[in-house]
């Protein structure tokens, strides 16, 4: 029975001290618990597994026979190549990761969330989070509070995307976790994912966006005259305010061109359904 490693069962290092194999062998037995896991015989054999290690790493006497065991073997170790300690030491550590994944994977399925939940509800929440991008890209920053909701709205995206990536490399690395180099590619591949939904997503929100804005402002707009235009330093960037739908809103326009206008000749077209969505137009002529 000694010849087996118990220390590897519950996922901890050799030769762990009491305190902490009753503390992970308890957070274990919650996690596998018949009564958590009803109908699963996975569950059931994996909850029987930790009891066993439990019972002899609880014992000083089994406890202290298996310690002798392993430094019998941490000795021989010594004599084999540098190569052959290497690759034990690889085939150790994943096991080791190996333990945590299934954890990980086992507290997920017992939540309410399971990895498959948590990766539909992050696509949608991601979805969701892309059109608030799209139809507020240019918020009327002028209120505090639209500053705000923005700053929010981009963290909550980044939650969304790392909920969703972690989902997704959780259910595959348990999927294949038997197989070491499979999980560093699945490492790798689950970064790409982060980064291109992390930078992709937003620069196709504000490219669609701005495709929404241009097409609104040919087909659906309605000019007025500015309240107040202020310039910023380049020149070619202005703040216009006017009046819409019974609101002063203030918009952030592309000047270029109209730089030698007075401001008296210059209008500006705003979509009527949402006046954030501005531009400014040709003077009209007499």
């Amino acid at each position: 029975m000694l010849m087996r490693n118990y220390y590897l069962v519950l996922g901890l290092k050799d030769f762990s001290n009491n305190d902490t194999i009753k503390a992970k062998y308890r957070k274990l037995a919650k996690l596998y618990h018949p009564d958590k896991n009803p109908d699963n015989p996975k569950a059931l054999s994996k909850f029987q597994e930790i009891a066993e290690a439990y019972e002899v790493l609880s014992n000083p006497s089994l406890k202290q026979q298996l310690d002798d065991f392993l430094m019998g073997k941490f000795v021989a170790a010594k004599r084999k190549s540098p190569e052959q300690r290497r690759a034990e030491a690889r085939a150790r550590a994943h096991a080791l990761k190996v333990k945590h994944l299934e954890m990980r994977f086992q507290a997920y399925q017992n939540s309410l969330f399971s990895t498959k939940r948590r990766m539909m509800m992050a696509y949608f929440l991601m979805l969701v989070a892309f059109f608030l991008f799209v139809f507020n890209f240019f918020p009327n920053l002028e209120h505090s509070g639209s500053v705000f909701l923005l700053a929010f709205l981009g963290l909550c995206f980044a939650a969304f995307i790392y909920l969703f990536v972690d989902a997704y490399y959780l259910s595959q690395a348990y999927k294949h976790r038997h197989r070491p180099f499979d999980l560093q590619k699945l490492l790798k591949r689950s970064s790409y994912i982060f980064i291109a939904l992390f930078f992709g997503t937003p620069i196709l929100g504000a490219a669609t966006a701005h495709l929404r804005k241009k097409v609104l402002l040919t087909y659906n707009n309605r000019v007025t005259t500015p309240i107040e235009i202020s310039k910023n330093r380049t020149e070619h960037i202005w703040r216009v305010k006017f009046y819409a739908n019974f609101e002063v809103y203030s918009c952030t326009v592309n000047a270029t061109g109209f730089e030698h206008l007075k401001e008296k000749e210059i209008r500006v077209a705003y979509y009527p359904s949402d006046p954030r969505l501005c531009k400014l137009a040709e003077p009209t002529t007499p």
